[in-house]
């Protein structure tokens, strides 16, 4: 049983998906992403107990985030 982490779509001239962003999920981390094709992807997913979610992106969001990052001031103690 394997869990998985879908964090994008490749898509042909068409605007048709033909392969997905897979990232293997671990006890404590997530797998670097590894490019799947829709048959291996369709392959992995139909293996019984295996499951995958998707990951949203709010780019809005991650940008706001590493803005104020980049504004916070660090002190040291010492």
């Amino acid at each position: 049983m394997a869990k998985y982490r879908i964090s994008g779509v490749c898509k042909d001239s068409n605007d048709t998906i033909v392969a997905y962003a897979f990232h293997t999920i671990m006890e404590n981390l997530t797998g670097r992403v590894v490019k799947k094709t829709k048959a291996q992807a369709t392959a992995v997913l139909e293996v019984v107990g295996n499951s995958a979610t998707t990951w949203v992106w709010n780019y809005k969001l991650i940008k706001s985030f590493k803005s104020s990052i980049s504004s916070l001031k660090y002190s040291s103690y010492g």
